[in-house]
């Protein structure tokens, strides 16, 4: 019973409400992200999620100084960016996992070893205050 649909993601126009709504490395290229998440917020049954990936906006900062290195990423977002417009569209629980990691004491090494070998890895959040996500995950809830 799985249906997929094409469309105008900033532009959601469906009636029916999920239990779950997936978007990986989306929102980055939204010119209307806000109206994306509020359309998701509003298509979610009452205790429905939202699992959200994004390339974290922090990597880019450390390794090439905040140049988009995608010429379609709209925006590019850090962790406390985006958990704020996910409040604002009404999202109360917000976890973060990630997976793909830099060690802030080595960056250049770790990111090498991530382009080299490609490892999928996912980590809770505040586990270890030197990793940095390089892919985040966001699951929003709708309520607590």
């Amino acid at each position: 019973n799985l249906k997929f649909m094409i469309g105008d993601a900033s532009n959601l126009k469906i009636r029916k409400k999920f239990d779950i709504i997936v978007s990986f490395e989306t929102i980055e290229h939204i010119k209307n992200p806000k109206n994306f998440l509020k359309s998701a917020f509003n298509l979610l049954r009452e205790d429905g999620k939202l699992i959200l990936s994004t390339p974290n906006k922090q990597v880019k900062d450390i390794l090439f100084n905040g140049k988009i290195l995608c010429p379609t990423h709209l925006k590019e977002y850090l962790k406390k960016d985006l958990e704020k417009i996910l409040n604002r569209a009404g999202f109360k629980k917000i976890r973060l996992y990630y997976y793909h990691t830099l060690n802030r004491e080595y960056p250049y090494i770790s990111a090498a070893y991530f382009f080299l070998r490609n490892r999928f890895k996912v980590i809770s959040q505040q586990e270890n205050k030197k990793i940095i996500p390089i892919i985040m995950v966001f699951v929003a809830e709708r309520k607590n």
